[in-house]
Protein backbone atom coordinates (compact mmCIF):
# COMPACT_ATOMS: atom_id res chain seq x y z
CA UNK A 1 0.00 0.00 0.00
CA UNK A 2 1.47 3.44 -1.27
CA UNK A 3 0.85 6.89 0.67
CA UNK A 4 -0.80 9.70 -2.18
CA UNK A 5 2.32 12.00 -1.74
CA UNK A 6 -0.48 14.54 -3.89
CA UNK A 7 -2.84 15.01 -1.09
CA UNK A 8 -3.37 17.69 0.63
CA UNK A 9 -4.37 16.10 4.07
CA UNK A 10 -1.51 14.03 4.39
CA UNK A 11 0.61 17.28 3.85
CA UNK A 12 -1.30 18.97 6.53
CA UNK A 13 -1.11 16.37 8.95
CA UNK A 14 3.12 16.17 8.31
CA UNK A 15 2.92 20.26 8.57
CA UNK A 16 1.47 19.33 12.01
CA UNK A 17 3.83 17.06 13.08
CA UNK A 18 6.56 18.98 12.26
CA UNK A 19 5.33 21.87 13.84
CA UNK A 20 4.49 20.00 17.07
CA UNK A 21 7.74 18.45 16.68
CA UNK A 22 9.56 21.81 16.52
CA UNK A 23 7.83 23.50 18.99
CA UNK A 24 8.41 20.19 21.59
CA UNK A 25 12.20 21.15 20.83
CA UNK A 26 11.90 24.35 21.58
CA UNK A 27 10.25 23.83 24.56
CA UNK A 28 12.64 21.48 25.88
CA UNK A 29 15.54 23.85 25.17
CA UNK A 30 13.81 26.89 27.00
CA UNK A 31 13.01 24.66 30.05
CA UNK A 32 14.75 26.02 33.04
CA UNK A 33 16.82 23.19 34.49
CA UNK A 34 19.32 23.22 37.94
CA UNK A 35 21.46 20.80 37.69
CA UNK A 36 25.18 20.55 39.62
CA UNK A 37 28.29 18.62 38.17
CA UNK A 38 30.92 17.70 40.63
CA UNK A 39 34.06 15.68 40.08
CA UNK A 40 36.42 14.57 42.93
CA UNK A 41 40.21 13.50 42.69
CA UNK A 42 42.21 12.60 45.78
CA UNK A 43 45.46 12.02 46.35
CA UNK A 44 47.13 10.00 49.08
CA UNK A 45 49.84 12.15 51.01
CA UNK A 46 50.65 9.65 54.08
CA UNK A 47 49.81 6.04 53.95
CA UNK A 48 49.70 3.68 56.58
CA UNK A 49 52.67 1.96 55.23
CA UNK A 50 54.56 5.10 55.27
CA UNK A 51 53.80 6.23 59.12
CA UNK A 52 54.73 2.41 59.97
CA UNK A 53 58.43 3.45 59.29
CA UNK A 54 60.48 2.99 62.49
CA UNK A 55 61.44 6.89 64.28
CA UNK A 56 59.35 8.31 61.28
CA UNK A 57 56.47 10.51 63.26
CA UNK A 58 54.10 12.94 61.26
CA UNK A 59 51.76 15.36 63.37
CA UNK A 60 49.05 17.80 62.79
CA UNK A 61 47.96 20.01 65.43
CA UNK A 62 49.84 18.23 67.97
CA UNK A 63 48.33 14.76 66.62
CA UNK A 64 49.75 12.06 64.77
CA UNK A 65 48.31 10.81 61.27
CA UNK A 66 48.49 7.51 60.33
CA UNK A 67 47.44 8.75 56.94
CA UNK A 68 46.50 11.64 55.01
CA UNK A 69 44.29 12.69 51.91
CA UNK A 70 44.41 15.57 49.86
CA UNK A 71 41.26 15.56 47.68
CA UNK A 72 40.01 18.45 45.12
CA UNK A 73 36.78 19.11 44.47
CA UNK A 74 35.34 20.68 41.42
CA UNK A 75 31.96 22.16 41.53
CA UNK A 76 29.94 23.73 38.66
CA UNK A 77 26.53 24.79 37.58
CA UNK A 78 25.49 22.52 34.58
CA UNK A 79 22.11 23.78 34.39
CA UNK A 80 20.44 26.80 32.60
CA UNK A 81 18.84 28.00 35.60
CA UNK A 82 20.44 29.58 38.91
CA UNK A 83 20.96 27.87 41.87
CA UNK A 84 20.66 29.54 45.45
CA UNK A 85 21.76 28.29 48.79
CA UNK A 86 17.36 28.03 49.20
CA UNK A 87 17.02 25.30 46.07
CA UNK A 88 18.90 22.62 48.86
CA UNK A 89 16.44 21.09 51.27
CA UNK A 90 17.55 22.25 54.96
CA UNK A 91 17.98 18.65 56.40
CA UNK A 92 20.04 18.32 53.51
CA UNK A 93 22.07 21.06 52.12
CA UNK A 94 25.62 21.32 50.15
CA UNK A 95 28.09 19.83 52.37
CA UNK A 96 31.25 18.20 52.37
CA UNK A 97 31.30 14.80 54.58
CA UNK A 98 34.31 12.64 55.38
CA UNK A 99 34.46 9.06 56.79
CA UNK A 100 36.55 10.07 59.58
CA UNK A 101 38.36 13.57 59.88
CA UNK A 102 38.95 16.71 58.09
CA UNK A 103 42.18 18.32 59.08
CA UNK A 104 40.79 21.30 61.00
CA UNK A 105 42.04 24.74 60.24
CA UNK A 106 41.67 28.20 61.33
CA UNK A 107 39.37 29.60 58.55
CA UNK A 108 37.67 26.77 56.87
CA UNK A 109 37.40 29.26 53.27
CA UNK A 110 41.20 28.70 53.08
CA UNK A 111 39.91 25.35 51.68
CA UNK A 112 38.81 27.49 48.36
CA UNK A 113 41.24 27.51 45.76
CA UNK A 114 39.70 28.57 42.65
CA UNK A 115 35.97 31.01 42.56
CA UNK A 116 34.94 32.01 39.02
CA UNK A 117 32.70 34.39 40.03
CA UNK A 118 33.28 36.30 42.77
CA UNK A 119 29.99 37.65 43.60
CA UNK A 120 28.53 34.52 44.26
CA UNK A 121 30.23 34.30 47.75
CA UNK A 122 31.14 31.15 48.30
CA UNK A 123 31.87 30.03 52.21
CA UNK A 124 32.64 27.40 53.66
CA UNK A 125 31.62 26.74 57.83
CA UNK A 126 33.20 23.41 59.57
CA UNK A 127 30.12 21.83 61.49
CA UNK A 128 32.17 19.07 63.20
CA UNK A 129 35.38 17.12 62.66
CA UNK A 130 33.77 15.28 59.01
CA UNK A 131 31.50 17.89 57.96
CA UNK A 132 31.91 20.62 56.12
CA UNK A 133 29.04 23.28 55.48
CA UNK A 134 28.99 24.96 51.77
CA UNK A 135 27.36 28.28 51.20
CA UNK A 136 26.61 30.38 48.17
CA UNK A 137 24.74 32.76 47.74
CA UNK A 138 23.70 32.08 44.22
CA UNK A 139 25.36 29.94 40.82
CA UNK A 140 24.86 31.13 37.50
CA UNK A 141 24.89 28.83 34.30
CA UNK A 142 28.90 27.41 34.34
CA UNK A 143 29.98 29.45 37.66
CA UNK A 144 32.64 26.98 39.19
CA UNK A 145 34.42 26.75 42.39
CA UNK A 146 37.10 24.16 43.29
CA UNK A 147 37.87 23.11 47.03
CA UNK A 148 41.43 21.43 47.87
CA UNK A 149 40.60 19.65 51.21
CA UNK A 150 43.27 17.56 53.75
CA UNK A 151 41.17 14.44 55.39
CA UNK A 152 41.59 10.93 56.30
CA UNK A 153 39.15 8.19 55.65
CA UNK A 154 36.68 9.10 52.65
CA UNK A 155 35.21 11.88 51.67
CA UNK A 156 31.66 12.91 49.47
CA UNK A 157 30.17 15.39 48.56
CA UNK A 158 26.05 15.68 49.25
CA UNK A 159 23.09 17.74 49.29
CA UNK A 160 19.96 17.57 48.08
CA UNK A 161 18.42 20.16 45.26
CA UNK A 162 14.52 20.53 45.87
CA UNK A 163 14.10 20.41 42.31
CA UNK A 164 16.74 19.23 40.27
CA UNK A 165 20.16 16.67 40.16
CA UNK A 166 23.43 16.99 41.68
CA UNK A 167 25.85 14.82 39.44
CA UNK A 168 28.73 13.18 40.29
CA UNK A 169 31.03 12.67 36.85
CA UNK A 170 34.09 13.55 35.27
CA UNK A 171 32.91 17.11 33.75
CA UNK A 172 34.80 16.30 30.47
CA UNK A 173 33.27 13.08 29.55
CA UNK A 174 29.86 14.62 30.45
CA UNK A 175 29.97 17.24 28.18
CA UNK A 176 31.23 15.30 25.57
CA UNK A 177 28.56 12.42 25.89
CA UNK A 178 25.56 15.26 26.28
CA UNK A 179 27.36 17.02 23.28
CA UNK A 180 27.21 13.46 21.25
CA UNK A 181 23.77 12.61 22.76
CA UNK A 182 22.29 16.00 21.67
CA UNK A 183 23.84 16.09 18.06
CA UNK A 184 22.63 12.68 17.85
CA UNK A 185 19.26 13.16 18.86
CA UNK A 186 18.38 16.27 16.10
CA UNK A 187 20.61 14.36 13.52
CA UNK A 188 17.95 11.57 13.37
CA UNK A 189 15.35 13.60 13.74
CA UNK A 190 16.15 15.95 10.85
CA UNK A 191 16.78 13.15 8.66
CA UNK A 192 13.32 11.46 9.26
CA UNK A 193 11.75 14.90 8.33
CA UNK A 194 13.48 15.02 5.35
CA UNK A 195 12.65 11.08 4.47
CA UNK A 196 9.05 11.65 4.75
CA UNK A 197 9.08 15.50 2.84
CA UNK A 198 11.16 14.09 -0.16
CA UNK A 199 10.83 10.50 -0.56
CA UNK A 200 7.88 8.01 -1.72
CA UNK A 201 8.43 5.65 1.26
CA UNK A 202 4.84 2.85 1.63
CA UNK A 203 2.88 2.44 4.65
CA UNK A 204 5.35 0.38 6.52
CA UNK A 205 8.94 2.26 6.42
CA UNK A 206 6.87 6.03 7.12
CA UNK A 207 5.12 4.14 10.35
CA UNK A 208 9.04 3.04 11.41
CA UNK A 209 10.42 6.39 11.01
CA UNK A 210 7.87 8.46 13.07
CA UNK A 211 8.04 5.91 16.01
CA UNK A 212 11.94 6.78 15.58
CA UNK A 213 11.30 10.12 16.32
CA UNK A 214 9.01 9.83 19.03
CA UNK A 215 10.85 7.74 20.76
CA UNK A 216 13.82 10.31 20.58
CA UNK A 217 11.73 12.89 21.36
CA UNK A 218 10.66 11.04 24.00
CA UNK A 219 14.39 9.94 25.39
CA UNK A 220 15.31 13.54 24.73
CA UNK A 221 12.44 14.65 27.15
CA UNK A 222 13.82 12.38 29.82
CA UNK A 223 17.33 13.25 29.81
CA UNK A 224 16.73 16.99 29.96
CA UNK A 225 14.61 16.65 33.57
Amino acid sequence: MNIDWNSNFLWGILSLAGGGIFSFIFFILGKKTKKIVYEINSTQLISDKLSQIKGLHITFDDKELSNLTSTTISIINKGNDIIEDTDFASLEPLQLKCSKEILKVSDANSFITKISNKTCNIKLKQINPNIIQIYCEFLKKNDEFILTILHTGEIELLGTLKSGKLINSNIRIYNNKLLFDNIFRFTALIFSVFTLAFYKLSILPTILLIYIMAITLIDYAKKSN
